[in-house]
């Protein structure tokens, strides 16, 4: 495709300065010059919260449709008509906190941890492979695995949820600042590895803003891109800017928005005082990193980097506190909340809980605000959300895994549905993921004897 001058887009980015910033630019200029294109290109964000729940608060009462949400999960009313919730899905082999983190995703009962546990291996797997990892091998991708606080050193066992083909853990990136960077590119600053270094240190700070060192580029590429490109260029260009400055303000809250002192200390910015020496892992910072890693995929998709990511929200077993937007540090940490020992502990974790859903339901919002051509990024993206242990969470249990989906696939998947299916194996609810999105060909995930979809989803 060419640009209006008859330069190649890709050759075009490549004559500016260098910086790969600027490649994920090459989806967003094709998709402005075909505004029209009705094609959905599917992707899927797999989402994970820790700790199983309890049943009056996460599932309505009665019927097919999904009635009236209870606490936990209300902040999802808006998005009914676009949601499948699941109730009776069972977990097989190993569960618990170590064994249940190889579930959500895997489907893989094969652990065996500190915890003791004796899993029924019987039809599994040779070792652990995540639907997520599936689902981008497939379609020649890679998986965006961002966190919140999971890999905090607050948590014990199994760190991540994520398995390649090999077995091999697939840890998230709980850091934003380092994802901002892997996703969406380093820049080339003019003078050399000194300048660079200084460049680099001056947008950690917030001192300068990224596209301060893109000025150049942009002025070409404008100059080489018709009305409707030039369109596109700006607003992903002030997409990633403003995404830019939340992270610098998070990272330095006293900044006021990223503008620091002559005084600033680059280095300083990684600590904080608190739980953690990780500005990223401090309770009190956590609802704005969910924000941020919640912008990030939102953005990522927008700019066609990746077609799939995960989320994963904690651990089972964190034994600090982990905060969202309105829901302040509570009673207990999040480990001894699950329990529900008391009930100002059975309540904070309700409200904990009802905040996580908040977040998904913010993700939902982020990519319904992305047009991509004549649709939104929503329209093409499947949310997975699972946690990894039954109802009642105090139990520890392996029955009535708490999982939904949401989208509707260009109108291919009907929402507004809650399936009951008492004891059916966890491992088809993964197998249906993949079959919403296209991939039929994938039929077990974690045991061969629990093949296929779930089909009341397909009727």
């Amino acid at each position: 495709m060419l640009t209006r001058s008859g330069l190649s887009r890709r050759r075009l980015i490549e004559r500016a300065s260098g910086s790969i910033l600027l490649f994920p630019l090459l989806r967003v200029l094709d998709i402005a010059d075909a505004k029209a294109a009705t094609a959905l290109t599917k992707r899927a964000i797999f989402v994970h919260f820790g700790s199983g729940t309890y049943e009056n608060t996460f599932w309505p009462t009665a019927g097919t449709t999904i009635g009236t949400l209870p606490m936990v999960t209300s902040p999802l009313e808006s998005l009914k008509s676009e949601m499948i919730l699941f109730h009776g899905l069972q977990q097989i082999g190993a569960g618990n906190h170590g064994g249940g983190q190889y579930q959500v995703l895997a489907g893989y009962g094969a652990y065996t941890g500190p915890e003791g546990n004796t899993p029924d291996t019987t039809g599994a797997v040779p070792n652990a492979y995540s639907v997520d990892q599936m689902i981008a091998d497939k379609w020649g991708t890679s998986v965006m695995n961002l966190g919140i606080k999971s890999n905090s050193s607050d948590a014990s066992f199994t760190k991540t949820i994520s398995f390649d083909k090999t077995g091999k853990l697939m840890l998230a990136e709980d850091n934003p600042n380092a994802a901002f960077d892997k996703y969406f590119g380093m820049f080339q600053a003019p003078g050399g590895t000194t300048s660079q270094t200084e460049a680099k240190a001056n947008v950690v700070s917030g001192r300068k803003r990224l596209l301060d060192y893109l000025k150049n580029d942009l002025k070409y590429l404008k100059d080489n891109l018709g009305p409707v490109d030039k369109e596109a260029l700006e607003y992903h260009v002030s997409a990633i800017d403003k995404l830019n400055a939340d992270l610098n303000s998070t990272m330095n809250p006293s900044t006021g928005g990223g503008t620091v002192s002559a005084s600033c200390d680059p280095s300083k910015l990684m600590k904080v005082a608190g739980v953690s020496d990780k500005w990223y892992h401090d309770a009190k910072n956590t609802p704005a990193v969910y924000t941020l890693q919640r912008q990030i995929i939102a953005q990522a998709f927008a700019c066609n980097i990746s077609r799939v990511a995960t989320l994963q929200m904690g651990l089972s077993q964190l034994n600090g506190h982990i905060m969202t937007d309105g829901i302040p540090q509570l009673s207990q940490v999040h480990h001894m909340l699950a329990h529900g020992d008391n009930q100002q502990a059975l309540d904070d974790f309700a409200r904990l809980q009802q905040g996580q859903m908040k977040e998904i339901a913010l993700l939902a919002q982020d990519l319904k605000s992305l047009k991509v051509g004549d649709h939104s990024s929503f329209d093409e993206t499947l949310i997975y959300v699972a946690t990894d242990i039954g109802a009642p969470a105090t139990n520890h249990w392996s029955d009535n895994i708490a999982t939904f989906m949401l989208g509707n696939l260009g109108g291919t998947m009907k929402g507004n549905r809650l399936i009951k299916i008492k004891n059916r194996p966890y491992n088809h609810a993964l197998v249906t993921a993949a079959h919403l999105l296209g991939l039929t060909d994938i039929n077990e995930v974690g045991y061969t004897k629990h093949s296929g979809p779930i089909k009341e989803v397909f009727t």
